[in-house]
């Protein structure tokens, strides 16, 4: 392992436990193995990490087997993906992970990198709308609150 390579996989480390702090201060219960997984694939896409975090957080709380049932669909897992459209991978978290790290990427090109538009987007499968407008600022509000509390995270030993 190259140093680069190493102060990464460190950094994730510390990242995913700051995240995950952030998170249980705010009430939800991630598994570490998941924030470590979203984080690392969110930055592999050069991707807010944050933004992606709350998704998760508004779409799930975390709970990996969430599920909405739609007239004729229904929405699974901590991205809530619509089989509709999407392979829901049930049986791999990572793949899932994955799965919704792209479809937000997809999103956000989409959108030409605006995350609002791209927000909406997500939740509604398409342009603009009272709806989507409303699931925009909810999933930017939790946003705002992980960053407060994970800038209140402290690193013991340093």
């Amino acid at each position: 392992m190259t140093l680069n390579e190493r102060l990464s996989s460190e950094r994730l480390a510390v990242e995913a436990v700051r995240y995950k702090w952030a998170l249980e201060e705010l009430r939800f219960s991630p598994e570490l193995e998941h924030v470590r997984e979203v984080i690392k694939v969110a930055d592999r896409n050069n991707l807010n990490i944050v933004t992606v975090l709350a998704i998760v957080t508004g779409e799930s709380s975390w709970n990996e087997r969430a599920s909405n049932y739609n007239t004729g669909s229904n929405d699974y897992g901590l991205f809530q993906l619509n089989n509709t459209w999407h392979n829901q991978y049930r049986s791999n978290i990572n793949r899932h992970i994955r799965a919704g790290i792209e479809h937000y990427k997809w999103c956000l090109d989409t959108e030409n990198n605006n995350e609002r538009k791209a927000l909406i987007r997500y939740n509604t499968g398409h342009g603009d709308n009272a709806h989507g407008s409303r699931y925009a600022n909810y999933i930017l509000g939790i946003k705002r609150q992980i960053e407060t509390k994970a800038r209140q995270f402290k690193v013991r030993g340093l």
